[in-house]
């Protein structure tokens, strides 16, 4: 290891220093602790320590310490905090001292806050020391991570060998950091050794870079240096294999498609073999090439037989061309050779409605009942019975729609599948001309599931037939009730008895208190370990989505969202509105209203849409390549950045939340304008992009509302359209202060 060890009269008195630090259990008297505090004072840089000390015999948390100890411990922690970050440094070194925990995770808190202290005071050795004897303490990989981490930051400020430099960086990479960190210290390595692009002995180092975070710029330019240097097919096939990704992901395919062919002439392995030869059709299908595609996914049929993958993606590509019989020819194939699969359950369903689109009812009811027994409890399977009802209702039996509704309401239990049937089983009613039932079901709808999409179209049916009760108020529903009434509610709702304690936490700073001396790091890693323990805990889950809510905002939508899967159906009609705030909060609000005002777009709308596209995650990125917060493609972004004079722009800026609002929150402005501001077709655009969607406006037009959201043939943009309306109708329910 980089670090020197050697013996001295200084470096005697700071291993004193840092056994008190280490050792709290250790009962020093008064004098011996003045003595200590005052070499602390007398030096200031400690050069090294003779060997490692462990403090394993405390336990890791300790359920209730002394109330005493706990509070002078806490005033004590949150001074010297307070005093950290007004820049009194000393003050607060000589306090955290003075702490003496008889825990373990009270101590890894003291010391990380202490290192923090003597890296701001430059006192970088003593700073590295003290997180290297803390390592061998800590229990848990997360708390090496942050460890690890800090001590990066203070090591380009030591001074040190290449070699030692070398050494560090490489032990580094095994640590487990963000793709982030280890992109640089890929880089710094390959810096040091003398990177040419050309060497084979940077493949390994190559390799691992271009497995990392795409999305980072500094990749952009290593592989440009790479591509100047060196031909497709000249490295390791691992590394082409990784390159071949990389320019994949970027839309790079030629290079792509070069890098498969030298891969597939080259390699030994025969997975990596088998594997390429998957991929480099798919790169000839993704450049629209699905001739090309066909040829070598019918080589593949020829050498290895059936596979799944293939056998779809021929079936896709007749399909891209136009010819409808042999996409249907190899769909049946598939559906042949693999009767359970997922797949077969899709191409099921979307025979059905290629049938039902054609008008062929009779013919897409038998592909539909295909999916009966065997799918129903899969994704589209639990549609089946709605979808025979629906196509009843288009041809006006509506006694027999009126059963298959009945039976889908019964028999199925989706939270969006079971107000579905329950709406169009009113509306059928009506048709019947049963208006009593068909009210008593549209409100009984209503009541249970107000949140639901299917729960506002039953109100806004009723409402112009000129049926709603005015009794019927929203506001008294959605009330708040205090937090020991939420506790009770969801006690009751569970028969759920708390358990006792969490034993990831700590007795002395628990979460909330992290957070409120702005320790999120630790407050978030503390969170991480009890989670683990307590996912399925409403009453934890509802804590912290409370605590963080504010400080960790996506943190607390995960939370309420995890909590609101654990609502029972029946219990919808009655949650608190402090719950309901936390499934539909409004992170980055000063962002979003700005954006939301300067184009007239509703804020509710905006949270709604993000809601649904990234969770509230700043820095999620999809399969498909979207980034951030409202989820935008690379080139959607750079079209946009230019339209809205952002300068000097790069894909890794989408992660930046004002950046994603503002450019989001423009394509919203321009879609709207183009659909006359007709929010079903501006959503249809956003999920599935603007040739499917001009199709289904072409189809169905001036189509009532209610028609045209169940004609939608692409299943997750008909999803996302009711999913992202009935969140924006909430958000008018929950907030309606913000309602223009």
């Amino acid at each position: 290891m980089w670090i020197k060890r050697q013996t001295s009269f200084k470096g005697l008195f700071c291993l004193v220093v840092t056994i008190h630090t280490i050792l709290p259990y250790l009962y020093l008297s008064r004098v011996v602790v003045a003595v200590v505090l005052l070499c602390s004072a007398l030096f200031s840089q400690v050069d090294s320590l003779s060997h490692p000390i462990e403090d394993k015999d405390l336990p890791y948390v300790i359920k209730d310490p002394d109330s005493l100890k706990r509070s002078e411990f806490r005033a004590a922690f949150a001074t010297a905090v307070q005093l950290t970050e007004a820049g009194d440094y000393e003050p607060a070194l000589n306090m955290l001292h003075r702490l003496y925990p008889k825990e373990r995770l009270a101590l890894i808190y003291k010391n990380i806050v202490l290192a923090e202290v003597l890296r701001k005071q430059g006192k970088y050795k003593s700073c590295d020391s003290l997180l290297l004897l803390t390592l061998s303490i800590v229990q848990y990989k997360q708390w090496k991570t942050l460890i690890q981490r800090e001590r990066l930051l203070i090591f380009d400020e030591l001074e040190t060998t290449d070699e030692e430099k070398l050494d560090f960086y490489e032990d580094q990479l095994s640590a487990d950091h963000t793709d982030s960190i280890k992109i640089s210290l890929l880089l710094r390595v390959l810096k040091l050794k003398g990177f040419n692009g050309q060497s084979k002995e940077f493949d390994p180092y190559i390799s691992k870079l271009f497995s990392l975070d795409f999305l980072d710029a500094r990749l952009d330019s290593i592989h440009r240096y790479i591509k100047s240097r060196s031909t497709p097919g000249s490295r390791e096939p691992q590394v082409e294999m990784n390159l071949a990704r990389y320019e994949d992901a970027k839309g790079d395919y030629d290079t792509a498609i070069k890098r498969c062919v030298q891969i597939v002439g080259k390699t030994k392995s025969e997975k990596q073999l088998r594997k390429m030869r998957l991929v480099h059709p798919k790169l000839h299908y993704k450049k629209k090439k699905y001739r090309e595609a066909l040829k070598y996914y019918n080589k593949y049929l020829a050498l290895y037989g059936n596979h799944s993958q293939v056998l779809l993606q021929i079936a896709r590509c007749w399909k891209k061309l136009g010819n409808i019989d042999s996409a249907r020819i190899w769909y049946d194939k598939f559906t042949i050779a693999y009767p359970k699969h997922r797949k077969t359950e899709e191409i099921y369903w979307a025979r059905g409605w290629d049938a039902e689109e054609q008008g062929a009812y009779e013919n897409a009811l038998k592909w539909y009942n295909k999916l009966l027994p065997r799918f129903l409890t899969y994704k589209r399977g639990e549609w089946t019975w709605f979808r025979m009802g629906y196509i009843r209702y288009k041809q006006k039996k509506y006694q027999d729609a009126y059963d298959y509704f009945r039976s889908s309401a019964e028999k199925t239990s989706g939270l969006m599948v079971v107000p579905a049937s329950l709406y169009w089983k009113g509306l059928v009613l009506f048709k019947l001309k049963k208006q009593e039932e068909a009210i008593e079901v549209l409100h009984k709808l209503w009541q249970q599931y107000p949140l639901n999409f299917y729960g506002h179209m039953a109100k806004t049916e009723l409402v112009e037939k000129k049926l709603w009760d005015n009794k019927w108020n929203d506001s008294v529903r959605f009330v708040e009730v205090g937090d020991d009434s939420v506790r009770k509610w969801i006690s009751g709702m569970y028969n759920f008895k708390k358990q006792s304690g969490h034993i990831y936490i700590s007795g002395y700073l628990n979460i909330r208190e992290l957070l409120g001396l702005k320790l999120n790091t630790l407050a978030q890693i503390t969170f991480k370990l009890a989670y683990k323990n307590h996912s399925k805990n409403p009453l934890f889950l509802y804590t912290y989505a409370k605590a963080f809510f504010g400080n960790w905002d996506e943190k607390s939508y995960f939370l309420a969202r995890k909590l609101s899967y654990q609502i029972k159906n029946d219990n919808w009609g009655d949650v608190p509105l402090e719950v309901l705030r936390l499934i539909y909060p409004r992170p980055f609000k000063d962002i979003v209203y700005t954006y939301a005002n300067r184009d007239s777009i509703p804020p509710g709308f905006i949270y709604a849409l993000m809601k649904q596209e990234s969770g509230f995650a700043p820095r999620i990125l999809s399969w498909a390549g979207a980034v951030g917060l409202m989820q935008i493609m690379p080139a959607t972004g750079s079209k946009l950045a230019k339209q809205e004079g952002v300068k000097n722009f790069n894909t890794s800026m989408l992660r930046r939340p004002e950046t994603n609002v503002q450019l989001g929150v423009t394509y919203l402005r321009d879609l709207k304008k183009r659909y006359d501001n007709k929010l079903v077709y501006v959503l249809c655009n956003y999920n599935a992009g603007p040739v499917p969607t001009k199709r289904w406006k072409n189809e169905h037009g001036e189509k009532p509302f209610k028609i045209l959201a169940e004609e939608i043939s692409y299943w997750e943009t008909r999803d996302y359209v009711k999913k992202v309306l009935g969140n924006a109708w909430n958000y008018e329910v929950l907030y309606p202060e913000a309602v223009k």
